[in-house]
């Protein structure tokens, strides 16, 4: 009868190999978040500034999120009329690597035409837009059209939307029916009906309509 021979030990130097690999996966891994989370905010700081950009090439101006936070108030208050200015987050050498967009959000847009719509519906944090009469001339139809308004169909987080003295019309009104959040809308001196605010009310029952 013969007798099985013990297991060979492993050399010490694959034991060695084993964990060195096992640390190399494991830092990789923790390296990895970090710089994934860092690309992912470039690249949404890029997308801003980008959106930015176009939205002051039709003339619109926009609004940086505050430095303080509001007191009586559950979102930010906006000044419009400026394009506001911010202080840095960050320190000036990081800002200048990464870009002042990267440390903070534009809430706010105001302009007058269909193209900063366009544009505006690339931020994912606005909540106050305002297209329509930025310098108040009286008796002024401005050129934002139901064709604009498609733009905002995926703008969930929209708090306020004026679109006083526009061109719209019943027709758009369909595009803003999923904007659940909505608490403001502007249509006063548009060509939307009672019968087209009746329509969008029952869609948005905690939306406050004025026409």
């Amino acid at each position: 009868m013969t007798t099985a021979r013990p297991p060979t030990p492993k050399p010490p130097h694959c034991r060695w190999l084993q964990f060195s690999l096992r640390t190399l996966m494991v830092l990789v891994l923790l390296i990895s978040v970090p710089l994934g989370w860092l690309g992912m905010k470039m690249r949404e700081a890029r997308e801003q500034q980008a959106a930015a950009d176009s939205i002051r090439s039709f003339g619109g101006w926009v609004e940086y999120e505050s430095e303080q936070e509001p007191a009586d108030d559950e979102y930010p208050s906006v000044a419009f009329g400026l394009d506001a200015r911010f202080e840095r987050r960050g320190p000036a050498w990081l800002c200048g690597w990464l870009g002042d967009d990267f440390f903070v959000r534009i809430i706010a847009v105001n302009g007058e035409s269909d193209g900063v719509l366009e544009h505006a519906a690339r931020l994912p944090h606005l909540s106050n837009l305002r297209v329509g009469p930025l310098h108040r001339k009286p008796f002024a139809s401005y050129p934002v059209t139901d064709a604009g308004l498609k733009h905002l169909k995926e703008s969930s987080q929209l708090r306020e939307l004026m679109l006083n003295q526009t061109q719209v019309t019943d027709a758009g009104l369909t595009h803003l029916s999923g904007l659940t959040g909505l608490q403001k809308l502007d249509l006063s001196s548009t060509k939307v009906t009672a019968a087209g605010c009746a329509e969008l009310q029952k869609a948005l029952p905690n939306c406050e309509i004025h026409r």
